[in-house]
């Protein structure tokens, strides 16, 4: 279901959505998270990957939390991954 108001925003990605920079919730105490590359979330839907570091970062006491990634390219498995990197 695709909801009328962004879940997130804090969202940078490519013009075409291929690749990923930022996603999270703005605050003033964010919990910042470094993955290996995005999967499935945008502006307007969550994954389990996300859900889970917004529970982490409530549970932790933050207001907000920020996932950027080693690599942008949005793979849902980090096989799918390029051999080596494209700057």
């Amino acid at each position: 279901m695709k909801h009328t108001t962004p879940l997130f925003d804090w969202y940078s990605a490519a013009a075409d959505d291929t690749a990923r920079y930022a996603i999270g919730r703005r605050g003033a105490d964010p919990l910042v998270v470094v993955g290996l590359n995005p999967s499935r979330a945008d502006r307007w839907r969550s994954d389990t990957t996300i859900s889970k570091v917004a529970g982490f970062a409530q549970r932790l006491g933050h207001d907000g939390f920020v996932v950027v990634n080693l690599y942008p390219l949005r793979a849902t498995c980090p096989d799918d991954l390029p051999a080596r990197v494209d700057a």
